[in-house]
């Protein structure tokens, strides 16, 4: 396995920006991030195809599966990315219940009362309290879960990245609600 060496003010923001995950994770999710910027011919070309659909109830394993597009009732987060869909699943749950201790009844993921910026996690500004962010899969099954138990309209469009051991890799993959 290659070593790489950081300074330590670099290693200092890794681990700042890994939160609950391990460096090397965060790494791997910086590249994950960029990788698409690269204008690099896949070994193999992927036939354009449709999206397979999926319902909340049935959220395929989003390992390597990259965020493309999200709504919730019709309105599309601040940044296209997993993390800003959760952050407004969670606001839309706070402006319709009211308060934390609602949202907590709805959001299956670690929130805290007030402004907390460790341990991944980032405050929920305006509103009060700060969530743990989570990877794909876990933010995908708690927005969803928000969307099931206020009965509001879901869609999530995403891919999953050409790598060896992806089950579906290079499909494109849709979450709905209702379907």
């Amino acid at each position: 396995m290659p070593f790489i060496e950081l300074n330590e003010e670099d290693y200092k923001r890794l681990i700042k920006l890994a939160g609950i995950f391990e460096p090397s994770q965060a790494i791997s999710r910086l590249l994950d991030l960029h990788e698409d910027e690269i204008d690099e011919p896949h070994e193999t070309e992927i036939a354009p195809a449709e999206r397979i659909i999926f319902k909340t109830s049935n959220i395929p394993n989003l390992k390597f599966a990259k965020f493309e597009y999200g709504s919730i009732d019709g309105v599309r987060p601040a940044s296209n990315n997993w993390n800003s869909l959760m952050s407004l699943a969670l606001k839309i749950a706070h402006d319709k219940l009211g308060g934390f201790d609602e949202v907590l009844k709805v959001a299956n993921i670690n929130l805290y009362e007030g402004k907390k910026e460790d341990e991944g996690y980032t405050e929920l500004a305006g509103h009060g309290f700060s969530y743990q962010r989570q990877a794909a899969q876990y933010s995908a099954k708690c927005i969803a879960g928000i969307c099931d138990k206020l009965d509001l309209t879901l869609q999530i469009d995403f891919r999953w990245r050409v790598r060896d051991g992806v089950e579906n890799a290079g499909k494109k993959g849709r979450i709905l609600r209702p379907v």
